[in-house]
Formats: C-alpha cells, structure tokens, sequence
C-alpha cells in the first residue's frame, strides 16, 4: 500500500519541504475553496484550484473536439494524450516541480505517493480536510447557485447524490491508482475517518460560517508549528504565528 505522509513524517536528509505548501481538500460546499483563497491572501503565496483546473480542461477538451481546425485538434490530442481521470495529477506534480511556496485547493484529498512524483508530490505539506452534513454541503452549493444566478437543475436531495458520487469516483480512482484502501464514499463516516486520520488539520464546517473555519485553522495552525519544529521554522517565513 502506497504510503500517506503528514507533517508527522520525518524527512530524509534529502527530503526538505520546498516552501510553505497547504493542502486543502474536502468534497464541494466544505468552504475548501473559499479557506484556500483566505489562506492564500494571509500568507502571501500563490493559489490553485485542481477543481477550476479540470473545469477548464474539460472545456478545452470539448472544444477540441468540436473544431474544424484539424492542426489545433491534432496540437491539442499530442499535449493531453492521457487516461482524463490522471491528467489533474500530472498537473499538481507539475506543480511541486516548481519548489515554491503553495497553496492547492483540491477535491478529494491530500496528495500521496504516486506515479510522477517520488515519494509523493508535496509529501510534507500541510494537509487540511474539511467535511461537512452531506445535506449542509448541498444546501451550499445550491445557494451558491442561486445566489451567481446559474440555472438550478437540481435540487438539493439531487446534489447530494451528486456530491457523493463524484466522491466515490475518486475514491475508486486514488485506490486504484494509488494503491490506498479508502473506505467507499457510501460510508460517509468512514471516508470522513480515514481522510480525518490522514491530515493534519480536520474541521467538520457544518455549523461554522467562513470566518469561524479560517480562524479554526490558523490556531490549529499555531497548535502544529508549537508541536513541529519543522512546520513552524516553515511558517515562521510566512507569518509571526510561530
């Protein structure tokens, strides 16, 4: 079974963290997205979002698909001629590759030991898993929906069978991948558990407003780098909380 790494793990004498880099990961309306861009801004380093990422290659993809230019269709296949569901990895290792200070917003979970990046692609990251009443988290997104003015297809009941068959693509995609053992996301208790046991910070967001979850994490944060001489002479770069 591949290996899963937190900050708990201690580095090799050639295995050093390349910067500031957090993980954020939590199915969608967890308030990922919105914790990353406040994390982001508070440390001063750079955002990415694995999610606005795929978006926008699907849309590539699709438009790809239905040119008539045969030269861009024949440019475009040589640069993405891949399995779709391992192109958002090659990406984030693309990103690691790049050794500066990060912060990656991504659906599922952590990333871990895989097949483009040796051991893993930001093996000592800080790993923050946020989860949420699948229910709670719907009625997010389907407010967010109505709020951007986007057509609401579904409803809320709709978009939380959704949300958890997304996440139980991924988690069919990281076991096989992987080589992991991720409880099927139809246990939501045990996919919350094991995601939980395997990050550094875990808050459950349900009856907390923005504000509360990044005020929850930078403490936790605080509470790490007091516990972990590496993550606070890391964060110590960045911010005066250690």
């Amino acid at each position: 079974m591949a290996e899963i790494f937190t900050l708990k793990s201690e580095p090799e004498p050639n295995q050093k963290p390349n910067g500031l880099t957090i993980i954020v990961s939590g199915v969608a309306g967890t308030g990922k997205g919105t914790l990353g861009r406040e994390l982001a801004s508070t440390f001063g380093i750079d955002y990415f979002s694995v999610g606005d990422f795929v978006r926008d290659w699907m849309m590539q993809q699709r438009a790809a698909a239905t040119t008539t230019d045969e030269a861009a269709l024949l440019d475009f296949q040589s640069q993405h001629n891949e399995d779709q569901t391992m192109y958002p990895d090659r990406y984030t290792a693309e990103l690691s590759a790049q050794k500066r200070a990060l912060l990656i917003d991504s659906h599922l979970f952590r990333i871990v030991q895989g097949r483009f990046s040796q051991p893993g692609f930001f093996p000592f990251s800080l790993g923050i898993y946020l989860h949420g009443v699948p229910t709670v988290c719907a009625e997010r997104i389907h407010h967010r929906m109505v709020e951007a003015n986007e057509p609401v297809v579904l409803r809320v009941e709709d978009l939380v069978k959704k949300n958890l068959d997304r996440t139980g693509n991924n988690v069919y995609r990281f076991n096989r991948d992987y080589d992991l053992a991720i409880p099927p996301a139809d246990n939501y208790p045990a996919t919350v558990e094991f995601f939980s046991r395997h990050n550094d910070v875990v808050i459950d967001t349900t009856h907390l407003t923005p504000d509360q979850v990044a005020n929850t994490a930078l403490h936790d944060m605080e509470n790490l780098a007091a516990e972990n001489s590496l993550f606070a002479k890391t964060l110590a770069q960045f911010t005066n909380l250690s």
